[in-house]
């Protein structure tokens, strides 16, 4: 018989077999692989599940998927889904002194991930950017 490490499982037999993405063993000897829960996913070695990092997402334990555009997750940790971003439209508008001439900017903010990244437009629309 051959005891199977850390990562794997068998039957008590001659063959030991590497446990299947999203799950794991951590123990020599197992004879089957736990699956990870939602919101993790096995290590390289598959012997435990490891939190999804931040803006990833896992809902069956298999794989940490990336977020798609427009959604995030608000911390590394364990998200099981995203959470959409806030939709706000509120636009500020401010004056810019350059030598004599006053140039008025809106600027929007685009909210998102707990992070705050403004959208620049002159007067007419026209985009200059992101700060």
């Amino acid at each position: 018989m051959l005891p199977c490490w850390p990562g794997s499982y068998g039957d008590g037999g001659y063959e030991c077999k590497l446990c299947m993405p999203g799950s794991f063993s951590n123990i020599s000897g197992a004879q089957f692989c736990y699956n990870c829960p939602p919101g993790t996913t096995n290590n390289y070695m598959h012997t435990d599940c490891d939190p999804c990092p931040k803006d990833h997402y896992s809902e069956d334990g298999k794989a940490c998927l990336l977020c798609p555009a427009g959604t995030y997750t608000p911390a590394a940790g364990g998200a099981v889904f995203c959470q959409q971003c806030a939709n706000i439209t509120e636009v500020v508008t401010v004056t810019v002194q350059r030598n004599v001439f006053a140039q008025h900017i809106n600027l929007v903010p685009n909210y998102c991930a707990g992070q705050v990244q403004f959208e620049v437009f002159d007067a007419v629309g026209a985009a200059l950017g992101a700060v």
